[in-house]
């Protein structure tokens, strides 16, 4: 992509240690603040340019998000994800998503996990050692009655199809990438063809693709937006699902700066302000996506809350294999 962009990647691998320490720890995170000091010479180089491929790039990535792409916020959200996509790549996993939830039950259960499932909690569960509640921020509220702070991402419209055959793009490398950007900031479109990476996804010959957008209206702006990019998608359409998913339903918590840091969530950790009860969903720092660290976050606070406890003396409690989600 040109000298610039290599300047803005080494000036981004100088900061990136301190960066990532910072998503994955609670606060206050003096390592990490102190890391990003000394490397402080590299921020103004953090600045690319909004034209050509690499404007591209990174404008797509930033609108994988609901904040404004060319403020601030919206730049440093697509160079993270531009940046990490091109150390690291963006992986999916074979044979979809629930196989992640598939494989954590099998490894929770294997530990004396017990789950019950499709129970409605009116009440948070009284436990002796902690409670880690992976639910949104407004579902806490309503079991808590404390106020969530935490404001809702954008409501937005998700279409699943499958079809009859590949999408037709006329552009080569469209069709081999699982995932493509479409449109821009007005009518963004992001749309997932995961069987490009793994073919398990779809039998072959067949196709199975997913999109979303949080500007258009509905599902039939989205595939109207296809269309027009791949023309000849409609008539490959199989199957069609369309789910409108309310606020908060994606990133359980609007990435805007005004959601960042220690204003998301209990002042951005975990603690709630009832004892002995952690926020453990995206809806606490560092927000949504397939880390896991709100939960890493929470479980690190509730086991030194613990250790305080029992180095106090005020309590003790014997050992226990069953837990409840």
């Amino acid at each position: 992509m040109g000298p610039n962009w290599q300047e803005l990647m080494e000036s981004w691998n100088r900061i990136e240690p301190s960066l990532l320490r910072g998503l994955v720890t609670p606060f206050p995170q003096i390592r990490a603040a102190l890391g990003l000091a000394c490397e402080i010479s590299a921020f103004p180089h953090l600045r690319p340019s909004r034209d050509g491929l690499a404007g591209r790039l990174l404008l797509g990535n930033t609108l994988h998000t609901d904040v404004p792409p060319h403020s601030p916020t919206g730049r440093a959200f697509g160079l993270l994800l531009t940046a990490l996509g091109q150390r690291y790549g963006f992986p999916c996993v074979e044979g979809g998503a629930g196989k992640i939830t598939e494989l954590l039950v099998g490894r929770a259960r294997a530990r004396g996990v017990e789950l019950r499932l499709g129970e409605h909690l009116t009440e948070l569960p009284r436990v002796g050692r902690a409670v880690l509640a992976a639910v949104d921020i407004w579902e806490l509220e309503r079991l808590t009655g404390r106020p969530a702070r935490t404001q809702p991402d954008p409501a937005t419209v998700k279409v699943d199809w499958t079809l009859d055959g590949p999408v037709p793009w006329p552009v080569e490398a469209a069709r081999r990438a699982p995932v493509v950007h479409l449109g821009s900031e007005r009518d963004f479109v992001l749309l997932g063809q995961y069987s490009m990476a793994d073919p398990s996804r779809a039998p072959e010959g067949k196709e199975t693709v997913w999109a979303y957008s949080h500007v258009l209206p509905d599902a039939d702006a989205i595939e109207a937006q296809v269309e027009a990019h791949a023309p000849g998608f409609g008539a490959l359409v199989r199957g069609r699902r369309d789910e409108h998913l309310p606020p908060g339903r994606i990133n359980l918590g609007t990435a805007r700066l005004r959601n960042e840091l220690v204003l998301r969530g209990h002042w951005g950790r975990p603690e709630t302000g009832i004892p002995r009860v952690y926020l453990a969903s995206a809806s606490a720092h560092p927000g949504g996506a397939v880390h896991g660290a709100p939960g890493w976050i929470a479980a690190q606070a509730a086991l030194r809350a613990s250790s305080r406890r029992r180095a106090r003396g005020l309590v003790s409690f014997t050992s226990s294999s069953r837990y409840t989600t």
